[in-house]
């Protein structure tokens, strides 16, 4: 059975900046957080940001297109959640936890060297309680 997955969107201000991120409110009660232990974070710079460090319209659209991309790779690697993204001061990080991050590692660290899409760097980490995120969960 697929879960239901249900995105909010959650604005706020660091540093003066606009902060904005699309979360999986969901996964505040996921029952499957232990299979899915790694932190895994993904960013990368906008393009052409407006004043304010957000995304332009035309860069809304490749981000989009960048994260599906990732999607697939992931896919391909492990068993992964999405979290949702946060964008702020000129970037967009995409937020997930996966299952076993080697096979994951060789694929994103290709997708980097080969440029078939936007710049990216990417780090992850073992999070069994999944704090890294709760700040999101936060009412």
């Amino acid at each position: 059975m697929k879960r239901e997955e249900k995105f909010a969107v959650l604005q706020g201000e660091i540093d003066g900046r606009p902060l904005l991120a699309i979360i999986d409110k969901s996964l505040r009660e996921y029952e499957s957080k232990a299979g899915l232990p790694w932190f895994l974070s993904i960013s990368t710079p906008l393009i052409n940001p407006t004043k304010d460090g957000l995304p332009n319209d035309k860069d809304s659209s490749a981000l989009n297109a960048w994260e599906d991309l990732l999607e697939s790779a992931i896919a391909a690697a492990c068993r992964f959640v999405y979290v949702g993204h946060v964008t702020w001061n000129g970037s967009r990080e995409v937020l997930y936890y996966v299952a076993e991050p080697d096979a994951l590692d060789t694929r994103l660290k290709n997708l980097v060297s080969d440029r078939v899409t936007r710049p990216f760097a990417f780090h992850y980490e073992r999070d069994d309680k999944w704090d890294r995120i709760s700040i999101y969960f936060k009412q």
